[in-house]
């Protein structure tokens, strides 16, 4: 990574479970910088990645790395909850997520990240990817998830203020889609 102009700051998280929300992800690069960064750090961090990627020759390369393959063609499928049921049945969980869901610009952060940590009671920390400066930070207090979304959004908010990705204009706003309303409501 120095060879590359890219440094870390920050360690590894007080924690044995948790979840890092890495953002901006636009670009394919992000990912393999969080990585290198990660095993520098002695982590075993696991990613979510469209099930499309888990094909051969790569998916020895995407098991390796700790994906863990996830259909996009079903809105039923129920991510969140599979990932609040795994958290709960392992002592150790490194997952990142990125919140956008795509590298291409989103109007709204998926609330994914957001249930499983309310829900799993697991902390969550940001890391941030800037390209100008070539660094990667990581967040070495938990972010508050307490389920005033406004509260905790205004605390992400800020944390990535300033932060550049590869491509700056495909970084959307840091909001998350509206909550949907429940039949009967």
């Amino acid at each position: 990574m120095r060879l590359c102009g890219w440094e870390i700051v920050g360690g590894r998280p007080p924690a044995k479970k948790y979840i890092f929300l890495c953002a901006p992800h636009t670009s394919n690069f992000d990912a393999l910088w969080l990585f290198i960064g990660a095993r520098g750090l002695n982590m075993r961090p696991r990613v979510l990645i469209k099930s499309t990627f888990h094909v051969f020759p790569v998916k020895w390369l995407f098991n390796a790395l700790g994906g863990i393959p996830v259909d996009r063609s079903s809105k039923s499928f129920g991510l969140a909850q599979q990932l609040v049921e795994y958290a709960k049945s392992h002592d150790e969980l490194e997952l990142v997520i990125t919140p956008e869901g795509s590298r291409s610009y989103r109007k709204f952060w998926k609330t994914g990240f957001y249930q499983i940590a309310l829900a799993a009671e697991i902390p969550v920390f940001l890391v941030s990817v800037d390209y100008p400066s070539g660094t990667i930070k990581i967040a070495q207090e938990p972010t508050p998830i307490t389920g005033d979304r406004e509260s905790d959004m205004a605390h992400i908010r800020k944390y990535y203020e300033g932060v550049r990705g590869k491509y700056p204009d495909q970084f959307g706003p840091i909001t998350l889609r509206p909550e949907r309303k429940k039949a009967g409501s």
